[in-house]
C-alpha cells in the first residue's frame, strides 16, 4: 500500500514539474503565476511589486505610521539559531531582513517556545510568524500567505529505541506539539498506522517525557533544533509522504494587507528568491553545527592553517573511477572524492593542494603519503597489514563491493574454480590483501603498477580475471566505454568502504575530516 502511494506521489510530483516549475516548494495551495520576464531582484520596495494596489499601499503605510517595528515570532531551529556572540542567523533572519527591506520597517525576530508563540500570535503581541502550516480551519482564524518554505518531519527517540520504521511505530506513544497539525498529517498519509497522541507543550517537556518513557517518540518539523543538544537519536525519511509547508501568518486583521502583498511578491518570482535564501540558510546552519562540534584541538588546527595561509597537501588518484580519476579530455582530476572535498572546504574553510602527477603509479602515490609529502590520499582501503603505517577516519564516504572482472566471453566461475585462472592485482593495494584473504591457498596472482596496466592485460588475454570492485567495473563500461567485460564474481563481504587515508602524524586532520 505504501509503495503504491509513493508511486502515485512521484507521478504527481512529475505532473507538478511539468505544469508549474516555479513551484519550488511543491505543496502551494494556489498556483503562483510567475512573471516570465520579470526580475524579482529589481524589487527594492513593496511598492515595486507587480499588481500592488493603492488600497494595499495605504493600508501598509497606516500600520507603519503606528509602529516602529513588527515582532516576528519563531522557535529555535535549523532555520534560526544563536551564534556564540548572541546574535541570530539562518533562513528566518534573512527572511526578516528581506521583509524589513521591502516594507521599510524592522521585522524583529524573537524566539519563543511553541506554547508562547501560539499565545502571542493569538493575543496579537506577536505580529507575524512563519511556524504554522496553512489549513482551511486555520485560514478561518489567521491570515496566511502562500508557503514560504516546506519542511520534512523530524523523528526523535531515546535510549534503546534506535531504529525507527513505520511498522515499529504501531501502538506507540508519540509526542506532538499541542495545537500543531503534525499528527493529523501523518494519520491522513498513513491511515493504517495507529498510535497514541501525547500533547507536548515546549522543548523542556520533550526533554522530560522522552527519557522517562512517557512518550516513545517525539515528532515535529525536521527543523527542530532542540534535540541536537540532547542525547536523543534523530531519524530521517521515516515519513516520505509527509511534508509541511509553512506560511507567513498573522492573527491581526489590520496586518492582513501585509500577507496580500507578500503573496504578490511570491507570485512575481519571490518564491525563487526565498528558495535561494533557504539554501543559503541551510549552509549557514551546517557551518554553525559543524563549528559547534569541534574540539579545541580541532579548532586550533583549522585556525593555524588559516592564519598561515596553508593548504592541506593531498595526493589525488588518477585511475580510481568514479572515486578519483584524471580526465584526459577535461585535463583535470574528477570524482566522488573531489565532490566530498569541496563540501569539506565549504564547512571548514580548509583548502587542498594536489601533490601527485596525473600519470603516476599507485606505489608512488602511496609513498608520498607514507613519507609525509602528502597529508592524505583520496582513498586508502583499510587492511591489517597497513595498521600502524597510516590513519583512517571513522566513516566511509562511499561503499562498493569487491569483484572479479573478466571479458564477456569468459565463462562464469564458482569461487572454487578461481584457482585455475590467472588473476591480476594492483601492487601494494588493498585488493591484493583482500584476494589473499579470500583465497589464501591460491598462487595465481600477477602484479601490476596501475589499474590501467591491469585492464590492458585483461584485454590482451594476459590474465583471465582482475581483482577489482564494482566501482572499477564502471571504469570500463562508463569511463572507457568498453562493453565487452562483465562482473564474473561479486563478493558481499568484506565491503569496499571508500575512506580517505592519512599520514600517521596527521591525527588532527583525520579528526576534523
Amino acid at each position: 500500500m505504501i509503495k503504491n502511494r509513493i508511486a502515485a506521489l512521484l507521478l504527481f510530483v512529475g505532473f507538478l514539474t511539468v505544469v508549474d516549475p516555479s513551484a519550488c516548494f511543491g505543496q502551494l495551495r494556489k498556483p503562483l503565476q510567475k512573471h516570465a520576464s520579470y526580475d524579482i531582484n529589481t524589487v527594492m520596495s513593496y511598492r515595486d511589486i507587480p499588481g500592488i494596489t493603492e488600497e494595499e499601499i495605504n493600508a501598509v503605510e497606516a500600520q507603519k505610521a503606528s509602529k516602529t517595528k513588527f515582532i516576528y515570532g519563531s522557535m529555535p531551529s535549523t532555520e534560526i539559531f544563536t551564534l556564540p556572540d548572541g546574535t541570530y542567523d539562518g533562513f528566518t533572519v534573512m527572511f526578516c531582513a528581506l521583509l524589513s527591506k521591502l516594507f521599510g520597517v524592522p521585522f524583529t525576530v524573537e524566539l519563543r517556545t511553541w506554547g508562547e508563540l501560539l499565545d502571542g500570535i493569538n493575543a496579537k503581541t506577536i505580529d507575524f510568524t512563519g511556524e504554522m502550516t496553512p489549513t482551511p480551519e486555520r485560514r478561518q482564524i489567521y491570515s496566511m500567505s502562500y508557503p514560504i518554505a516546506e519542511r520534512s518531519l523530524g523523528v526523535f527517540t531515546n535510549g534503546d529505541f534506535k531504529k525507527v520504521e513505520l511498522n515499529n511505530l504501531q501502538g506507540r506513544k508519540i509526542g506532538f506539539y499541542k495545537g500543531t497539525i503534525t499528527a493529523g498529517s501523518i494519520m491522513a498519509a498513513y491511515p493504517e498506522l495507529k498510535f497514541e497522541v501525547v500533547d507536548i507543550h515546549c522543548a523542556e517537556d520533550v526533554n522530560k517525557k522522552l527519557p522517562a518513557g512517557l512518550i516513545d517518540v517525539f515528532i515535529a518539523d525536521g527543523t527542530e533544533a532542540l534535540i541536537y543538544d540532547k542525547n536523543f537519536t534523530s531519524h530521517k525519511s521515516v515519513f516520505p509522504l509527509v511534508y509541511t509547508p509553512v506560511s507567513l501568518t498573522t492573527a491581526n486583521p489590520e496586518l492582513k494587507p501585509f500577507i496580500s502583498v507578500v503573496n504578490k511578491y511570491l507570485s512575481a518570482g519571490g518564491i525563487d528568491k526565498l528558495a535561494e535564501l533557504y539554501k543559503k540558510g541551510g549552509r549557514k546552519y551546517k557551518n554553525y553545527h559543524f563549528a559547534s562540534s569541534l574540539t579545541d584541538a580541532e579548532k586550533s588546527y583549522i585556525d593555524s592553517l588559516s592564519a598561515n595561509n596553508k593548504k592541506v597537501n593531498i595526493a589525488l588518484e588518477n585511475s580510481n573511477y568514479p572515486v578519483c580519476f584524471y580526465n584526459d579530455k577535461a585535463k583535470e582530476f574528477q570524482g566522488i572524492a573531489l565532490d566530498v572535498l569541496a563540501e569539506i572546504t565549504g564547512l571548514t574553510g580548509m583548502e587542498f593542494k594536489n601533490v601527485a602527477e596525473s600519470d603516476e603509479t599507485w606505489s608512488t602515490t602511496l609513498n608520498r603519503l607514507e613519507s609525509g609529502e602528502a597529508a592524505m590520499v583520496t582513498e586508502l582501503l583499510f587492511a591489517e597489514e597497513r595498521k600502524g603505517r597510516f590513519l583512517w577516519p571513522d566513516r566511509p564516504y562511499a561503499r562498493s563491493r569487491h569483484a572479479l572482472i573478466s571479458k564477456s566471453d569468459f565463462p562464469y566461475l564458482e569461487p572454487y574454480q578461481v584457482v585455475r585462472a590467472s588473476v591480476g592485482v594492483l601492487k601494494n593495494s588493498a585488493r591484493e590483501y583482500v584476494y589473499r584473504a579470500l583465497f589464501p591457498n591460491n598462487d595465481n596472482i600477477k602484479y601490476y603498477e596501475s589499474s590501467g596496466e591491469a585492464f590492458k592485460a585483461l584485454e590482451n588475454g594476459e590474465i583471465d580475471l582482475k581483482m577489482s570492485t564494482e566501482y572499477e567495473f564502471l571504469t570500463l563500461s562508463h569511463f572507457f566505454e568498453k562493453y565487452d567485460y562483465k562482473v564474473n564474481i561479486v563478493f558481499s563481504s568484506p565491503l569496499v568502504e571508500s575512506v580517505f587515508g592519512f599520514n600517521k602524524n596527521e591525527e588532527a586532520l583525520r579528526s576534523v575530516i
